[in-house]
């Protein structure tokens, strides 16, 4: 291999005008480095628990949202994944639309967990929990409860089995009994999300043995101070683990007993 016959003197680096590649024509003064493109806002610096520096971003969710509380507008502070921070208000004032009017306790407390099993990704069950709701609708407008019950007590005896969705619940958003009294919460709440969706399967499970159709109670008000509270127990997860929360707190139900049903585990 004749490497003499390799004319490095004939590869004429002077013949790269590096001074052609005018840096001058890159004009970073017009680069706004604060602004968002397409209106999504980039992350900032923050101080970490640890005393490092890391990007902090800020997610607004709500008040129109799938599987979320209808009027609930929560902005978080996100540290990675993890939810630092929140804030939290109600652009509605008390429980409206179809849902408060035009169905059954058992339907609104079908759509609940609905929306927990969607977010857990029960898919099957999901459905299921959809016809119940479906049924109760039903009993609004064609004054028939036909299948109701069997239905939604096949409904709670499936999700009770699950044990995968138990795993996925267990530990999230834990709630003290005491915590919970001192700030007039709703006493269902106690426990994490798992106790609250096994609450809800209880109560819906009364609920559609009684078939007592929404006119027969007062509409339930969305508290701002429920929503406050609701910040403390969706902190310090990722964000997933955080819509699982909010979901099985199901704030557009206030307090089971204003259902007339019972709220026992």
């Amino acid at each position: 291999m004749d490497h003499e016959g390799m004319d490095h003197e004939g590869m004429d680096h002077e013949g790269m005008d590096h001074e052609g590649m005018d840096h001058e024509g890159m004009d970073h003064e017009g680069m706004d480095m604060d602004m968002s493109p397409d209106g999504i806002p980039l992350a900032e610096g923050a101080e970490d628990r640890d005393g490092l520096e890391m990007d902090e971003l800020h997610l607004k969710l709500g008040p129109v949202l799938r599987h979320w509380p209808a009027g609930l507008e929560m902005t978080w502070t996100l540290h990675g994944d993890l939810v630092a921070e929140a804030e939290a208000r109600w652009l509605l004032t008390a429980a409206t639309g179809f849902a408060a009017q035009d169905c059954a306790p058992a339907g609104l407390l079908a759509d609940a967990v609905l929306d927990l099993l969607q977010l857990a990704g029960c898919m099957e069950e999901a459905h299921r929990a959809m016809r119940v709701r479906d049924r109760a609708l039903g009993i609004f407008w064609q004054g028939s409860d036909v299948g109701l019950a069997k239905e939604a007590d096949a409904l709670v005896g499936r999700i009770r089995r699950l044990h995968t969705l138990r795993w996925s619940l267990r530990g999230l958003g834990r709630a003290a009994p005491g915590w919970l009294d001192e700030r007039h919460l709703p006493s269902w709440w106690a426990g994490d999300a798992y106790d609250r969706l096994l609450a809800l399967l209880a109560a819906l499970h009364e609920s559609a043995a009684t078939t007592a159709v929404a006119a027969e109670r007062p509409d339930v008000p969305l508290r701002r101070t429920d929503a406050d509270h609701a910040i403390r127990l969706c902190t310090g997860v990722d964000v997933a683990a955080a819509r699982l929360v909010i979901a099985s707190l199901a704030l557009h139900l206030g307090s089971l007993d204003d259902m007339r049903v019972g709220a026992h585990a």
